[in-house]
C-alpha cells in the first residue's frame, strides 16, 4: 500500500474538509482546529473550496501554512472530496464537513480502527450540535439523517455498516483510487440538500470488494452543527424529499438491491417506532403523537420525492426497496371463461379459515338462494387453511353442492383470487364466512348487470345490516359508521355525476372520492363483471385480512373499478345481515384494522404513480379533517358512550398504515406468482351436478362494454 506509514504500523491520516460559504467560516475555523490538534507526523490537512474564489483567498490569507486547495471538478461536494483526495498521499483518507468538529480522540480512533487490515473504512459518529438548544419535540430520532446527524437505527459501534455518514467518514486511499472517487453526479450542490454520493462510493468498492468492510465507531465522534433553519418542518419535508430524488438517481446507477438495502431495514424500523410512540396514548410521553405523524410525512416525502424523480431506462417504478410489483394476472383455468360452453351466469365466493362459528349458516344462506327461471349458479368455497382442514369437516355434509378450493397462501385477497382463478360464471359476487345472505340477495345483484342500461357497470355492492344490535359492540360499530349505505339505489358513473340516471341517483363524493373507495360498498357484498376483474389483475394480495396491511382490499378494487372506466352501483336490495365482532378486544382490533387498511390504500396510491399520488394529495387536508374533527359527518354519529380507546385504535391504525403496506408488498414480491394467481388444485368434492344449474339463454344476459385496464 502506498502512503506515508509510520514505522508504528498505525496509518497515516489525511484530512479533506470541503468549504463553499462565509456564513460557515467560524464553523470551520473550528473544525481546522480540532482536526489539527489531532494529527501526527506524516498525517496531512487540506481545505478544498467549492467555486468561491473570495473565500479561497481569505482562507489562504487566514492559514499561512495551511494547504488551500479549490474544486477541479464540477461544482459540488463530490468534486470537491476528490480534489481533496488527489492531493494527499496518505493510508487513509478521512472527509469532514465544514460545520462538523471532531471532537478529542476522533483521529485516534480511526487510526487504531484501521490497523485492522480486513476494514476499509470507518462510520464515525455524528452528533448534532444545537448551541444550547433541543431539537424540537416532533422531530423524530428515526430522522437524524435529515440533519446529517446519526440516526436511530444504525448498527451499533464495531459493527459493520453499509456506508457512512458523510460528514464524518474515512477510506483507504488505495481502495478509494481503484473504484476512481466520488461519482460526480451525486452529491450536494451548494445549498440543494441532495446526497447519496458517500453511500454510492461504498457500494461500488463493495462490488469490487465483496467482503470489504465499512466499521461503525462512535468513539471517532464529531459534534455537527444545525441551525434554527434546519429544525422546521419545512426544511425536514424538502430535505426527505430531495432524498428521495437521490435514492432515485443512486439505483439508477447501482440496482435496487444494493441501493436500497439498507432502506428495507429502516422501513421496519420506522414501522417499530410509529407504534412505540402511540404506544399508551394519551398518556404516551409528549410529542409522541406529532412524531409518528412526522415519520409518516417524512417517508412519504422520501417517497415521492423518488418517485417524481427524472425516469432512466435502469429505474422501475417508485418504491423499488420493497420490490413493489404487481402479480400478474389471475390465470382462467382450461374449461372456465375461454370454454365454448356457456358458464354459469353467477360464482358466488366465500372465503375461511373455516374457524368462523357462522360458516355453515353463511353456506346454507347461499345455497337457499331465490332465483329466477334458467339461471346458472354456483357455489366456491375457499379454504385458506388447507393444512388444518377446518373447512373441509365442518361443510363436508354440503359437499355435494359446493365447490371446495385449497388456497395455501394466507390472506383474504389470495384466497379471493383462488376463487376468482377457478370462477366459470360471468359476475362473480363476494360476501364473508360471518354473514348471512338475505334468499333475493345475488339476485338482485345479478339484476343489475342485466339491465339494458347497465352495460358500463363494472361492480354492484349491497347493503349490509347487522346481523344483531343487542351487545354493546355491536352497538358501537354501527355508531363507528358499521357497512351500511342507506336504503336508496346509487349510482356512481365513471363518465361523470348524472350520467346512467336511469340506474339510480348519483352516489355522494365525499372529500376523498374517489381514492378511499368508502363511499362504494364493503367487500362483504359486492359483485363484479368477472372478465373485468381478471383484466385488473384480481385483488391486491398486499391488502386485506391476514396480510401485513390488514385490509383494504375491497376499497382498493372498488377504486380500480371506477378509475378504469366502470361505473359502480349500490344495490340497497341485496341485503346481507353481518355479525359483528363479539368482544370489546376484537372491535378495537377491528378498528386498528381498518384504519391500517385505508391508510395503506392511500399510501398504494400515493407510490403508484404521478397521477394517483396527486389525487391524494389535493384531498389529504379535508381527508385529515373529517377524519380527526369530532363534529364531521364521520364522528358525529358517536354516542357519548362510545369509548375513546376505539378511536384511538383506528388512529392508531392510520398511522401504522403506510409502514404495514410497504411491508406487505415486500413479503408478497417474494412469493411465487403461481401461490397468489395460477388456479389451485382441483378439490377433492366434486362440483355441482350440471343438472342442478341449467344454462341461461344467450340473450339473458347484455354484454359488458369495452374498457378496463391494468391494475395501479
Amino acid at each position: 500500500m502506498s502512503g506515508a506509514t509510520r514505522g508504528d504500523a498505525t496509518p497515516s491520516l489525511g484530512v479533506v474538509v470541503c468549504a463553499y460559504t462565509f456564513e460557515r467560516l467560524d464553523l470551520l475555523r473550528d473544525c481546522l482546529t480540532a482536526a489539527g490538534r489531532q494529527l501526527r507526523p506524516g498525517d496531512e490537512l487540506v481545505v478544498v473550496v467549492d467555486y468561491n474564489p473570495a473565500l479561497a483567498t481569505r482562507l489562504r490569507a487566514e492559514s499561512g501554512h495551511l494547504r488551500i486547495l479549490e474544486n477541479t471538478y464540477d461544482r459540488g461536494l463530490s468534486g470537491a472530496r476528490s480534489t481533496g483526495a488527489e492531493a494527499l498521499d496518505t493510508d487513509v483518507l478521512a472527509f469532514l464537513d465544514d460545520d462538523a468538529v471532531p471532537q478529542p480522540g476522533w483521529a485516534a480512533a480511526i487510526r487504531a480502527r484501521l490497523v485492522d487490515l480486513e476494514a476499509i473504512g470507518v462510520a464515525g459518529a455524528v452528533e448534532p450540535e444545537l448551541d444550547g438548544e433541543r431539537l424540537p419535540r416532533w422531530f423524530p430520532a428515526e430522522f437524524g439523517w435529515v440533519i446529517g446527524c446519526d440516526y436511530r437505527g444504525l448498527p451499533a459501534h464495531g459493527q459493520p455498516v453499509r456506508n457512512p455518514i458523510g460528514a464524518n467518514m474515512a477510506v483507504r486511499r488505495a481502495v478509494l483510487e481503484e473504484v476512481g472517487g466520488f461519482d460526480p453526479g451525486l452529491g450536494r450542490i451548494g445549498t440543494l440538500p441532495v446526497g447519496c454520493e458517500e453511500t454510492e462510493l461504498f457500494i461500488r468498492i463493495r462490488s469490487r470488494r465483496p467482503d470489504a468492510l465499512v466499521i461503525r465507531d462512535t468513539k471517532a465522534r464529531v459534534r455537527h452543527h444545525v441551525p434554527p433553519a434546519r429544525r422546521t418542518v419545512r426544511y425536514f419535508v424538502r430535505r426527505c424529499w430531495h432524498e428521495g430524488r437521490s435514492k432515485a438517481a443512486l439505483v439508477a446507477r447501482t440496482g435496487k438491491q444494493a441501493g436500497l438495502s439498507a432502506e428495507r431495514r429502516q422501513l421496519r424500523v420506522l414501522a417499530g417506532a410509529v407504534l412505540r410512540e402511540l404506544k399508551g396514548l394519551p398518556y404516551a410521553a409528549p410529542g409522541g403523537l406529532s412524531r409518528a405523524l412526522m415519520i409518516v410525512i417524512g417517508t412519504l416525502a422520501t417517497g415521492l420525492g423518488y418517485l417524481t424523480a427524472p425516469r432512466t431506462p435502469s429505474r422501475q417504478n417508485f418504491w423499488s426497496l420493497v420490490h413493489l410489483r404487481g402479480g400478474p394476472m389471475p390465470e382462467t383455468p382450461e374449461g372456465a371463461a375461454e370454454s365454448s360452453t356457456p358458464g354459469p351466469d353467477v360464482s358466488l365466493v366465500v372465503c375461511t379459515l373455516g374457524r368462523s362459528e357462522h360458516l355453515e349458516a353463511t353456506v346454507a344462506s347461499l345455497l337457499a338462494q331465490r332465483w329466477e327461471p334458467d339461471t346458472a349458479v354456483e357455489l366456491i368455497v375457499v379454504d385458506n387453511d388447507p393444512a388444518v382442514g377446518l373447512a373441509r369437516q365442518r361443510l363436508a355434509h354440503q359437499a355435494e353442492q359446493i365447490v371446495l378450493v385449497d388456497q395455501p397462501q394466507r390472506g383474504l385477497s389470495a384466497a379471493r383470487n383462488a376463487g376468482l382463478a377457478v370462477a366459470r360464471g360471468r359476475v362473480i359476487a363476494f360476501t364473508d364466512d360471518d354473514a348471512i345472505a338475505d334468499p333475493d340477495w345475488a339476485s338482485q345483484l345479478l339484476a343489475v348487470f342485466r339491465e339494458p342500461a347497465a352495460t358500463a357497470v363494472g361492480c354492484v355492492t349491497g347493503l349490509v345490516e347487522p346481523a344483531e344490535t343487542d351487545s354493546d359492540t355491536a352497538r358501537w360499530f354501527e355508531e363507528y359508521g358499521g357497512f351500511g349505505k342507506g336504503g336508496e339505489r346509487l349510482v356512481w358513473s365513471a363518465k361523470g355525476e348524472g350520467a346512467e340516471s336511469s340506474l339510480g341517483r348519483p352516489g355522494p363524493r365525499g372529500v376523498a372520492f374517489p381514492c378511499s373507495g368508502g363511499e362504494f360498498g364493503s367487500g362483504n357484498n359486492m359483485a363484479f363483471r368477472t372478465d373485468l376483474l381478471r383484466r385488473l389483475g384480481g385483488f391486491d394480495v398486499a391488502l386485506g385480512a391476514g396480510s401485513e396491511s390488514l385490509g383494504g382490499e375491497d376499497l382498493d378494487i372498488f377504486r380500480r373499478v371506477f378509475t378504469a372506466g366502470s361505473s359502480i352501483v349500490y344495490q340497497p336490495a341485496a341485503v346481507i345481515r353481518h355479525h359483528h365482532r363479539g368482544s370489546y378486544p376484537e372491535l378495537i382490533s377491528q378498528l386498528f384494522a381498518y384504519g391500517a387498511g385505508m391508510a395503506a390504500v392511500i399510501t398504494k396510491q400515493l407510490v403508484s404513480g404521478p397521477r394517483s399520488a396527486a389525487a391524494v394529495l389535493v384531498r389529504l387536508a379535508p381527508a385529515l379533517v373529517l377524519l380527526l374533527d369530532p363534529g364531521s359527518v364521520k364522528n358525529r354519529g358517536k354516542s357519548d358512550s362510545f369509548p375513546a380507546e376505539l378511536t384511538r385504535a383506528e388512529l392508531r391504525g392510520y398511522l401504522a398504515g403506510p409502514f404495514r403496506y410497504l411491508r406487505a408488498r415486500c413479503v408478497s414480491s417474494h412469493q411465487p406468482a403461481a401461490s397468489s394467481f395460477a388456479p389451485p388444485a382441483a378439490s377433492s368434492f366434486p362440483p355441482p351436478a350440471t343438472s342442478s344449474f341449467p344454462r341461461p339463454a344467450a340473450s339473458s344476459f347484455p354484454p359488458p362494454a369495452p374498457g378496463g385496464s391494468a391494475p395501479s
